[in-house]
């Protein structure tokens, strides 16, 4: 029986560095083998620092986001003890699949992050949403190349 839903195409990798290059153009890539390291700048304020940020992704496998400067506070939340890579989003609440498109998600929510987290240090309090888990869960992160 045919379907009337048309199926979803998966967005390729080119697709992907090319949409990161139209709405991010401050990021620069490099790929092989499907999997792409975007690295490039944010600044979450007019008054923050220009963060140097580096997305790692890998064709079915989330993307990893890593802070490289300015060096974040050792303790700072929501990030992955064993990676360091930032926690942006619960897996249980919202699975990433290659139907969806870094410069969408990874690159808004990294900004959004960055800007809890320098409001984190003025405060000492994390006032974004944050994933309920147990206190006694070990927060690992699945892929943790970093690669």
């Amino acid at each position: 029986m045919t379907s009337y839903f048309p199926k979803k195409k998966k967005p390729n990798p080119v697709v992907q560095i090319h949409r990161m290059q139209k709405m991010f153009p401050q990021f620069n890539y490099s790929g092989r083998n499907g999997s792409f390291v975007f690295i490039g700048r944010l600044q979450p304020q007019v008054l923050s620092p220009r963060y140097l940020v580096k997305i790692v992704y890998k064709l079915a496998r989330d993307p990893k986001v890593f802070v490289l400067e300015p060096a974040l506070e050792d303790n700072a939340p929501h990030r992955y003890p064993n990676t360091k890579a930032l926690c942006l989003y619960s897996f249980k609440l919202f699975q990433w699949n290659d139907n969806l498109f870094v410069a969408d998600y990874i690159v808004p929510w990294t900004a959004t992050w960055l800007y809890f987290y320098e409001v984190w240090k003025e405060t000492g309090k994390w006032y974004g949403e944050e994933a309920p888990h147990a206190s006694n869960e070990p927060k690992v992160d699945v892929d943790d190349d970093g690669t």
